[in-house]
């Protein structure tokens, strides 16, 4: 990606996941992006963040970056959703009902709020988390910040990139070329 869009990457593992130390929780994957975003701040990396940083949340990662993307301590310049959830147990279940008090990353009520452009990618034919998941967040972003989504016909949840370059890199690459200052795409830190 960093070659392709001409971009720079920050990756980073949640706690429990990866190579990271710590226990898996929603509690420490919010904690763990807004570190990586001071981090970036505070090591100089990023100056302005409010033009040089799009967050990227794959699957579960829709969640963190949906919370840091309305953050308004924290601001961003983008952020791109790959195969996002609308929430945790919308994944197993269409109707919350009385789960809805033990519910983890609201992104359905979070997306509404965020006052940054934003791409939604999502494979049609995703086993994992229905395709429906990406329309509904797409639907529900505020129009200013809406973008063209990327639908990917014949695409799953984990082979986007791998199986369909041809569509996700053009799409994402459009994207962060639509960020001003024009020159975005050779300053954007993605996290």
């Amino acid at each position: 990606m960093s070659q392709i869009c001409k971009v720079n990457l920050f990756g980073y593992d949640y706690s429990g996941y990866g190579s990271a130390s710590g226990s898996p929780s929603e509690k420490n994957t919010y904690g763990d992006i807004e570190a990586v975003y001071d981090y970036l701040i505070s090591h100089n990396i990023v100056k302005n963040p409010e033009k040089e940083v799009v967050l990227y949340g794959q699957s579960v990662g829709s969640g963190p970056s949906c919370k840091l993307a309305v953050t308004k301590s924290r601001p961003i310049r983008g952020m791109i959703l790959h195969s996002p959830i609308l929430s945790g147990i919308r994944v197993l279940v269409q109707n919350r009902g009385p789960l809805c008090c033990c519910d983890i990353y609201p992104n359905i009520n979070r997306i509404k709020k965020v006052t940054a452009p934003v791409l939604v990618i999502h494979g049609e034919h995703d086993q994992e988390v229905h395709f429906s998941h990406g329309e509904n967040l797409h639907r529900n972003i505020p129009a200013p910040f809406q973008n063209e989504p990327c639908w990917i016909k014949d695409a799953g949840h984990n082979d986007i990139v791998e199986n369909h370059p041809v569509e996700f890199f053009p799409a994402v690459s459009r994207f962060l070329r639509s960020l001003e200052p024009p020159d975005i795409c050779e300053s954007v830190v993605l996290v």
